[in-house]
């Protein structure tokens, strides 16, 4: 089988005041895997096109008495196989 996942979010902000805005992002996610009632092959991909995106911000204050903000980044593209064999 084949299978593909795809997953938007538009713009939204950080906080209730509005003060940090995130941008859009379009990840793909595929699978295609073969099987029996023994056995499972699949090969995988998350976030195929290496979309950069952040997952969340936090304000911190610095060192020097001013405010930073510090972004974390999504996951980049991972590829895997997995195999499942059933008892």
């Amino acid at each position: 089988y084949l299978q593909t996942n795809v997953n938007y979010q538009s713009e939204n902000y950080a906080r209730s005041i509005n003060a940090t805005e995130y941008g859009e992002r379009t990840l793909v996610d595929m699978r295609a895997a073969i099987y029996n009632e023994r056995y499972e092959i699949a090969l995988w991909g998350k976030n195929i096109f290496d979309d950069e995106y952040v997952v969340s911000q936090a304000l911190q204050p610095g060192f020097d008495g001013q405010r930073r903000i510090d972004a974390y980044q999504g996951n980049g593209s991972r590829f895997g196989l997995t195999a499942t064999y059933n008892f």
